[in-house]
């Protein structure tokens, strides 16, 4: 089973990815952690977030503005 999930390319935001700053649009991924089985109920945990598609960090809508170093 994949890890990307389709959603419409339009519902996914644009911006920058925190990690390596590149513009870019989103893509949704199941950060779940699968099937688990708890007092006998077998269920699956789905969790899908929107990622930058590089790196798969969290998605920014603005580049943090750099600190002047003295």
């Amino acid at each position: 089973m994949s890890r990307y999930r389709h959603i419409d390319p339009e519902d996914l935001p644009a911006g920058f990815c925190s990690a390596c700053h590149e513009e870019c649009t989103a893509i949704s991924v199941d950060m779940g952690i699968g099937a688990y089985e708890f007092w006998g109920s077998r269920e699956v945990h789905v969790d899908i977030q929107a990622v930058s598609p590089c790196c798969e960090a969290e998605m920014l809508e603005y580049l943090p503005e750099e600190e002047d170093e003295e």
